[in-house]
């Protein structure tokens, strides 16, 4: 993906703008994972089951007038 952000383990602090359950801001933080994240689950699957992902939320950008773009925009409840 050519808009894809690359993270670094040393950012540190900078990770406080990740979503609170993203494993890079916990990790960071020294928390642990949630079960349902496939580094704990095994499953590539288990954020779609357990009803969190952004799966069938989201559409690319371009689909969307540039002036109509903040229509758009979410706030999730994090």
């Amino acid at each position: 993906m050519p808009d894809c952000l690359t993270i670094y383990p040393n950012w540190g602090e900078k990770f406080n703008w990740l979503p609170k359950t993203c494993a890079y801001r916990l990790l960071s933080e020294g928390k642990a994972l949630f079960d349902w994240h496939p580094l704990i689950s095994g499953d590539v699957n288990s954020v779609h089951l357990a009803g969190i992902s952004v799966r069938g939320r989201t559409f690319r950008d371009d689909k969307v007038a540039e002036e109509d773009i903040y229509k758009h925009v979410i706030t999730w409840v994090d």
